[in-house]
């Protein structure tokens, strides 16, 4: 223990003395003197006491940590943490990349409102509409319902920059082999229309001319991107390791 010299007590400041715990404080200091006790006069002497005391505590008991620095294989273990905080990095730069990729592509509410009203309007409904008889042909539509979406989808993957009205007439083809064939031309046009008044694409539609060429805007190019997005998350999501 560390107490008060007697000496440095008598000029201890009386503010510093609390007179209605001296009985105890004298008993704390009785028991005290029962054990190993070091006195100090002032706050250098009690630095030096403790600093004295803990160095000379360390040299007789020899304290080597909580895993014995002489049982560790310091090499290995310097390697393991150097691996430990590469792997770190990696999975914080790959973290971040998805963060990005996920906010790159976030849609605004008009835009998922668009996305809504063009996988509203299909090309069974479309021939319907124009007074075809669609169900004595459905058996050759290889695919039962395509939306006005799903074909731009298909036209913005597959062409570049820049296309043609009659770029989409031959992807209808595809999808219903030539069962609609009669308004493949009207529901090519009609449909870059669409896509034109809402601003997916940009150039000038003729009926006439389906070789009109149009490109997709930058906000056509988001929207569908948008849709492809998943996948991209899928890959550049992080995977964590466990091997230590």
């Amino acid at each position: 223990a560390f107490l008060l010299s007697d000496e440095a007590r008598k000029t201890w400041p009386a503010s510093h003395v609390e007179h209605d715990q001296i009985e105890k404080i004298n008993a704390f200091r009785a028991l005290c003197e029962n054990k190993l006790v070091k006195y100090w006069e002032d706050k250098k002497g009690l630095a030096l006491d403790v600093t004295n005391s803990i160095l000379h505590l360390i040299r007789r008991h020899p304290r080597p940590g909580l895993v014995r620095a002489d049982k560790v294989d310091s090499s290995e273990t310097l390697a393991t943490i150097t691996r430990l905080s590469e792997e770190n990095n990696k999975l914080e730069e790959e973290l971040q990349n998805f963060r990005n990729i996920q906010n790159k592509h976030q849609l605004s509410q008009d835009e998922k409102d668009i996305v809504s009203a063009l996988k509203e309007v299909d090309i069974l409904s479309y021939a319907r509409a124009h007074g075809m008889d669609t169900d004595s042909r459905s058996s050759s539509i290889k695919c039962k319902k395509v939306s006005v979406f799903d074909l731009a989808l298909h036209l913005y993957i597959n062409v570049s920059e820049s296309f043609y009205i009659n770029d989409y007439v031959h992807i209808i083809y595809r999808y219903d082999k030539g069962a609609l064939s009669e308004i493949h031309e009207n529901f090519a046009t009609f449909m870059m229309n669409s896509l034109l008044k809402l601003g997916i694409i940009q150039g000038e539609i003729h009926n006439s001319n389906l070789d009109t060429g149009c490109r997709f805007t930058d906000m056509g190019k988001r929207i569908f991107e948008a849709t492809l997005t998943p996948k991209a998350i899928l890959l550049a999501e992080p995977t964590l390791t466990t091997e230590v």
